[in-house]
């Protein structure tokens, strides 16, 4: 079973890669989980609205959300970001 633990801060001159927040609810529905061309690669179908955005976020942000690889079942609790 593969755990997500948190994305660690990576930084370069042209790159900067953090942990999700809440403040990035809008761009992750705009730019990501809203989008149909995305949604075909993923498991769960794109978002019609900011608040089923909102509800993954704020699972992802507290470490709620875990799905396993193998089973693909969630679990209530997880060491993640």
């Amino acid at each position: 079973m593969i755990y997500f633990k948190g994305t660690p801060v990576l930084r370069t001159d042209r790159l900067n890669l953090r942990k999700l927040c809440m403040d990035d609810t809008q761009r992750a529905f705009d730019q990501w989980l809203s989008d149909e061309r995305i949604s075909d690669h993923r498991v769960s179908p794109a978002h019609k609205t900011i608040a089923e955005t909102h509800k993954r976020m704020e699972k992802t942000v507290d470490g709620t959300f875990q799905k396993s690889f193998v089973t693909g079942e969630s679990n209530s609790r997880m060491a993640m970001t």
